[in-house]
């Protein structure tokens, strides 16, 4: 499963590019990461005892809960030819991490124009100011990917992230992969969650609806009044069988900039549309 994939990750993950000046850089980059992560782990305490793992900057989130009402996703433009999600080599990674790349920064322009990126390490590759956010990838069955970058639109800051990831069995010679393997309906049960709107006071909206081919689209506006973390996030099934996970916050930095995230929820529904409807089996 993604989740106990990214829990071994960072073991087989590429070499970082990032410039480490020294450790208080390298540290304010990991609060940073790990503030972003609790926000979107602290609402999934209704999982199922499956393990939520991160890696730095994103969580897996197998069943936010939510509370129905957000309207329906909003209609978006023709997109380009497709293109296939593939990890079976170094090679195949980099070119589609650059495919994902491009397909992005379009979709942030197209739905939100705009908006700038901003340099932010959220995964250990940040790209340059005005530059979309650099992917990455694990060569394994699952053939996840992650990356983000900040943004800024409007006088509004924050980041955008994207995921993709599988609830497929675990592949991997490991006793939680061997262990996940003899339980699938425990699998097949997180995925439903993962698409199942839930009543949280947390959670003041979230619709499931229908997009390309049936397939479902969750939408869900998360706010901690605590941690003053106000997460806008999109989860979508693939033509291919995996997920696709868009979110946009409000922290920029070691600070919440504002109390609205960066995009608003109906633009980052469009944004995972045009990505998703880019995707092949």
């Amino acid at each position: 499963m993604t989740s106990q994939l990214f829990d071994e990750l960072v073991e087989d993950a590429p070499p970082s590019t990032v410039d480490l000046d020294g450790i208080i850089r390298r540290e304010r980059r990991r609060r940073t990461s790990l503030r972003i992560s609790a926000a979107l782990a602290v609402l999934t305490a209704g999982s199922l005892g499956i393990g939520i793992a991160v890696v730095p900057g994103i969580a897996v989130v197998p069943g936010i809960a939510v509370v129905p009402g957000a309207s329906a996703p909003p209609a978006v433009p023709p997109v380009p030819e497709g293109f296939r999600l593939v990890a079976d080599s170094r090679e195949s990674i980099d070119a589609t991490a650059r495919r994902l790349r491009t397909a992005v920064d379009a979709a942030v322009r197209e739905a939100a124009p705009g908006t700038r990126w901003l340099r932010q390490d959220l995964f250990g590759n940040p790209a340059p100011d005005g530059q979309p956010p650099l992917f990455q990838g694990a060569q394994d069955a699952q053939q996840v990917f992650w990356g983000g970058q900040g943004a800024e639109l409007g006088g509004r800051r924050g980041w955008i992230t994207l995921q993709i990831g599988s609830y497929a069995p675990c592949t991997r010679a490991t006793p939680k992969c061997a262990e996940e393997r003899k339980q699938p309906e425990r699998l097949a049960e997180a995925r439903e969650r993962l698409y199942r709107c839930e009543e949280s006071e947390f959670i003041p909206r979230c619709s499931v609806t229908a997009g390309a081919g049936g397939r479902r689209i969750k939408a869900s506006t998360t706010y901690s009044p605590r941690s003053q973390d106000r997460l806008e996030v999109v989860v979508a099934e693939l033509a291919d069988g995996r997920d696709l996970t868009v979110a946009a916050g409000n922290q920029f930095g070691d600070a919440h900039v504002q109390k609205a995230a960066v995009l608003s929820l109906e633009q980052v529904t469009a944004v995972t549309t045009l990505i998703a409807a880019q995707i092949i089996p």
